[in-house]
């Protein structure tokens, strides 16, 4: 009983750190980001057209401190492009380049883990524009571009090694539309921050 005592007493002990609000990494009221990485984004394949789900991205990140643990953050990515494809009205396969990127509006809470580490959980809006351009044959086509509102959210741990900078490992999702496709996008990547 004791060892139950002692363990469920661990556990709030560690929500309570959770909770505590950073306040060594919010030294200003302005703060940006750039970073980038790994993208993910998921397609149709047909079988004319070999898929490629896998890409790079860049972001750049606008946060103002709203409180002691809430952000408001203007976010943008760009250069994350797949290989996929479709069907049209007809039944006609067809394969292209989904190009992907986004402007996005969230929130984010940031939360204390240790005294240089910390959490970020942030969820909001993005207007993602996708262009497709079709592959030969289809090229004679062109290229179409869709725009749509999407949910965004991530999660970034990050370490803080002098007040006003601040690294992070950064994990985004959304998702975009292009004719009659549409998929998931995931953002994998690192960051630097940077304190006013």
């Amino acid at each position: 009983m004791s060892l139950l005592r002692s363990s469920v007493a661990a556990c709030l002990a560690g929500l309570a750190m959770l909770a505590v609000p950073a306040h060594a990494q919010t030294a200003g009221d302005l703060r940006i980001a750039l970073g980038g990485g790994a993208s993910r984004g998921k397609t149709d394949c047909v079988a004319a057209f070999a898929c490629d789900h896998s890409d790079t991205y860049l972001k750049g990140t606008l946060a103002w401190r709203a409180g002691e643990v809430l952000d408001l953050q203007l976010t943008g990515f760009n250069g994350a492009t797949f290989k996929g494809g479709d069907t049209t009205d007809r039944g006609t396969d067809f394969g292209g380049d989904f190009k992907v990127s986004g402007v996005g509006l969230l929130a984010a809470w940031r939360w204390a883990l240790a005294p240089q580490w910390s959490l970020e959980g942030r969820a909001g809006m993005a207007r993602v524009r996708t262009k497709f351009s079709y592959a030969a044959p289809f090229d004679v086509n062109g290229s179409r571009s869709k725009s749509a509102t999407q949910p965004m959210a991530g999660l970034s741990l990050g370490y803080t090694f002098d007040p006003a900078w601040r690294v992070s490992l950064d994990l985004d999702a959304t998702r975009f539309e292009a004719y009659r496709s549409h998929g998931s996008l995931r953002l994998f990547g690192a960051a630097m921050e940077f304190t006013f």
